[in-house]
């Protein structure tokens, strides 16, 4: 999907959310399938016919009622829903910015799904020291994977890839974030480093994941995505940007109708 169109979605978007939050609702589950077009594609004749409605309320939550972790969509979740520990309205700007991701590569960033079949092959076991307390470290997690709890064990292997695509591309995830989780202990040591990361993961951060997988070469374009998406996916609650503060994001500047025209034009060149 042109760049242009994206951003004039995501800004529409993004003042239904403010909406949303107003009402101090949390929508937990942004994603492209939850985003509809108010007129059929195939009548829109230009860029400013195209208006979006946000869907699917099913699991909209009041901010001060939380009461459960299973919301949402595990791609578009950030690590504390994941880790199960405490969340806000926040999540659903961490959701913007798989959305922007989506729409500009037809993939999602953290997919554990395109991982998990890889996930038995291997793992690299972590043995520097740690400061944990004696017989906390190093542990691989293999006792969580016995023949006798299939179920666990995919729960697991799932969760934990999930973990390790968080640590890998955006960097390790603060403890202080996910230390009152349940599932803490189970994917890391009390110091709170990841026990370990499967060595099938190999991406390293947004911009390789553009530039390598998406072949993405223009400078300039990497460097905007990039930067809008790192001004989103903040580990932290208090440190992600609020709508207002998105919606200044320099990645949402110029004139998208004439953006979307010297697109055109330069593909109606490449055709003659």
């Amino acid at each position: 999907m042109p760049e242009p169109i994206i951003k004039h979605i995501i800004k529409q978007v993004l003042n239904g959310l403010k909406v949303f939050h107003k009402k101090n609702l949390i929508h937990t589950d942004l994603k492209p399938e939850n985003l509809l077009l108010k007129k059929e594609y195939r009548l829109i004749k230009n860029i400013d016919e195209i208006e979006i409605k946000i869907s699917d309320l099913g699991s909209s939550i009041i901010e001060d009622e939380i009461d459960t972790y299973s919301v949402g969509t595990d791609q578009y979740l950030p690590p504390e829903v994941i880790m199960r520990a405490n969340y806000d309205k926040t999540i659903d700007i961490w959701g913007i910015g798989n959305v922007i991701f989506e729409l500009i590569t037809g993939n999602n960033l953290i997919d554990p799904e395109q991982y998990f079949n890889s996930y038995e092959s291997d793992s690299d076991n972590d043995d520097e020291e740690d400061d944990d307390e004696e017989g906390e470290d190093d542990d691989d997690n293999s006792s969580m994977c016995s023949d006798d709890d299939d179920d666990d064990c995919g729960d697991f292997e799932y969760i934990h890839t999930h973990i390790s695509l968080f640590h890998k591309i955006l960097g390790p995830i603060p403890k202080e974030l996910i230390e009152n989780g349940e599932n803490f202990d189970l994917f890391f040591r009390k110091s709170g480093k990841l026990n370990r990361i499967p060595r099938f993961i190999d991406k390293t951060s947004i911009r390789e994941v553009l530039e390598s997988e998406y072949n993405f070469h223009d400078n300039k374009t990497v460097d905007n995505i990039t930067d809008v998406l790192e001004f989103i996916f903040k580990y932290m609650p208090k440190d992600r940007p609020t709508i207002d503060q998105l919606l200044q994001h320099k990645w949402f500047d110029g004139d998208y109708k004439q953006q979307y025209q010297k697109i055109l034009n330069k593909l109606s060149k490449g055709k003659k």
